[in-house]
């Protein structure tokens, strides 16, 4: 064996490594075959030949062997994490089980490296028992620095144990928290049926932090709908619905579905998805949902904060990205010179293509203007601001002259704000409709999801959620163009009593809307 390892590690060709390889794997399969492409780290070979071989389980002495010549070669020490991690990836669990078996046979001989990869294994056997010894003596010797080092790793295998909470310890040590692990430990409380797992879902972040897919799973299968259980299990999902809405989260449509085949499954609710709510009535059930309000105050701290991370930035260095000196002078003296708010704000460029209204100063003065007259009927507005980029018609006299025209008519008033050629014109309108205050609607087909995502969690729900009450969409399609906006607080809304409507997220939907579209609908039967 030891000649035929030797003669791997000379050859210069991995081609010939290869087919000496496979010739070897057509017969029997040796341990000693995977030396050469792991040390050499070749992830495509390497899958390669797994997939060229059936599982296989060494023996104790053929790995003893193996290690005692691994000792002498270069990178030696990177095979056992190596081809332990393969084991399990590849879905190979006789060759992971004698790995395993002969590294907590002698555990003292190995790098941490190696009973970090075998806890994997471990954990993903189920070898509770194994797992727990094995992690005592790791911890055992392992530094103060390499703790701390290992510590997402580790919390992150003990999160698919029963001594997950272990994991939340070592996961309260960390520099940066992790979403992604705290995400883990959840499912691991849910897993082996913690009443702890509430607790640890609390422990998420708002907004951001929606726990995974496998919790749901796992928390609802392990709280049964049988008459017996019924009611201390619908108390723990009313509790984990109250925590769902505290945090703002909105649902993943396979949790969605965990949810109601839960229910369903109780005999006790009707259950209903994919449910589309236009106002605020639920069309399943007739329940109405909470309206959102706002008020000026609101308004005005949200803009300010919009104003400052957008605008300003988070420091020095961040100073007029957005915009320059001279134009957000301009901004200002626009704003302060205006007799009172605005009531529509207008994505300009974005409705003129949205309502195919063409480029040509008459037509575009006919068409706009009567986008406008509109506007005005259906939501009673009276001063409107188009904002957009330097487009040559948004100074035209002609155009302006149609609309002119409306003003003397209905007695509206239409201002414009026109920005440089460089800068980020959707900035502008949003700051513009969230300065207006709770009785200003802003006009546009664009999500501004690049600013919503650059913001910070917490303003960009914030901003989602103004979003979905005060941005009116374009549907050429639709009789009177415009589209309403929601009216709902677009979050987790019921109780055990009256029953809940669950907003969750469906990534096939391409409307333009900014409140979830799709809701969950439980009602209780009568």
């Amino acid at each position: 064996m030891a000649f035929l390892i030797r003669s791997f590690l000379r050859a210069r060709s991995l081609h010939l490594i290869m087919t000496s390889s496979f010739r070897r794997l057509s017969t029997a399969v040796n341990l000693s075959d995977f030396l050469p492409i792991i040390t050499l780290n070749r992830p495509r070979e390497i899958r390669e030949t797994f997939g060229e071989m059936s599982d296989f389980s060494p023996s104790l002495s053929v790995c003893q062997n193996l290690d005692e010549l691994l000792k002498t070669q270069t990178n030696g020490e990177v095979f056992w994490p190596k081809i332990l991690q393969l084991s399990v990836t590849l879905d190979r669990p006789l060759l992971a089980k004698a790995l395993s078996d002969f590294v907590i046979s002698s555990p003292q001989r190995h790098h941490n490296a190696t009973l970090i990869e075998t806890l994997v294994v471990l954990a993903f056997q189920k070898r509770y028992t194994d797992f727990l010894s094995l992690y005592t003596l790791l911890w055992n010797r392992m530094s103060s620095a390499e703790r701390v080092s290992s510590a997402p790793k580790l919390a992150d295998i003990l999160s698919r144990t029963p001594y997950w909470e272990t994991g939340v310890d070592l996961y309260s040590q960390l520099s940066l928290p992790s979403v992604s692990i705290l995400q883990k430990l959840c499912e691991g409380a849910a897993q082996f049926n913690s009443s702890e797992a509430c607790r640890m879902v609390a422990m998420l972040p708002e907004f951001v932090g929606v726990p995974s897919d496998a919790f749901f799973d796992e928390f609802l299968r392990h709280h049964p709908t049988t008459a017996d259980w019924t009611d201390n299990s619908l108390t723990a999902v009313g509790e984990l619905f109250s925590i769902i809405k505290k945090k703002h989260w909105v649902v993943s449509v396979n949790a969605a579905h965990y949810i109601a085949d839960w229910f369903k499954k109780t005999g006790s609710w009707d259950v209903a998805l994919n449910v589309i709510i236009e106002e605020t009535t639920c069309p399943a059930c007739k329940t109405k949902l909470q309206v959102l309000e706002l008020t000026d105050e609101y308004c005005k701290s949200l803009a300010d904060e919009f104003f400052r991370r957008t605008f300003l930035g988070e420091c020095t260095d961040d100073l007029y990205l957005a915009t320059t000196p001279s134009e957000l002078k301009s901004l200002r003296q626009f704003l302060s010179g205006q007799v009172s708010p605005f009531d529509c704000v207008i994505d300009f460029i974005n409705a003129m293509c949205f309502l195919k209204i063409p480029f040509e100063r008459n037509k575009a003065g006919i068409q706009f203007t009567e986008a406008l007259r509109k506007l005005h009927h259906m939501f009673n507005f009276h001063r409107f601001c188009l904002v957009g980029r330097g487009n040559p018609l948004m100074k035209n006299k002609v155009f302006w002259e149609h609309i002119k025209q409306l003003g003397d008519q209905t007695g509206v008033s239409v201002f414009s704000f026109v920005t440089e050629n460089k800068s980020q014109d959707d900035l502008f309108m949003l700051y513009m409709a969230l300065w207006s205050g709770a009785q200003c609607y802003l006009v546009s087909n664009d999500q501004y999801r690049q600013h919503r995502y650059t913001v910070g969690p917490a303003l960009k729900f914030k901003l989602s959620q103004w979003q979905s009450i005060r941005q009116i969409n374009i549907r050429p399609a639709h009789g009177h163009h415009f589209l309403r906006p929601s009216l709902y607080d677009t979050r987790l809304h019921g109780s055990v009593e009256a029953g809940w409507h669950i907003p969750y997220e469906d990534k096939t939907t391409k409307r333009g809307q900014f409140s979830p579209v799709h809701w969950l609908c439980i009602s209780p039967k009568h």
